[in-house]
């Protein structure tokens, strides 16, 4: 579910944020403390070493209403099958094809989703108070095992059973 309102980000079917724009939209407007300013969290790049320094700059210079910084720094950037390989080759190769050191070898970590594909790449700080999707953990899960020879389906059968409960 969580990857849904990433692809659905770009429209208002999962809803719209505070400020009544899209989640990803190039005008996010911060009005409290009157400054008014825009910030744009989209861009149209196609995935590369640029594209994701820009985007970290980019995350780096985003402010609250009161235009503090919100000492935002990526951690994870998230892909579709699409990207994968090109993602793969941008943060988890030690060496470039050229032989070059990669600037950003483990820069962030990787998450590839089979939800994602239309070749959009995201970049996200799980790290920080402030993100845009929250996942909400109702139950902590509880393991419980059935793993005793004194169980009668292990008598019986010779197998353990596991499970979770969550």
């Amino acid at each position: 579910e969580v990857m849904s309102y990433l692809t659905a980000g770009f429209a208002a079917t999962k809803g719209t944020t505070y400020d009544g724009q899209y989640l990803f939209a190039t005008d996010h407007t911060a009005d409290g403390g009157g400054l008014g300013s825009s910030q744009d969290n989209v861009t149209n790049e196609q995935l590369d070493s640029a594209a994701l320094v820009t985007g970290v700059q980019a995350m780096m210079g985003f402010t609250d209403d009161q235009g503090e910084k919100l000492d935002l720094f990526p951690d994870l950037l998230v892909v579709g099958p699409s990207k994968w390989d090109a993602a793969r080759a941008l943060v988890s190769q030690r060496i470039l094809a050229t032989g070059e050191e990669n600037r950003n070898f483990q820069l962030v970590d990787l998450l590839v989703s089979p939800r994602i594909t239309d070749g959009k790449w995201f970049l996200m700080d799980t790290k920080q108070a402030v993100r845009p999707v929250i996942l909400q953990i109702r139950q902590p899960a509880e393991f419980q095992a059935l793993d005793s020879m004194d169980d009668l389906h292990a008598f019986m059968q010779k197998t353990f059973l596991y499970g979770a409960d969550c």
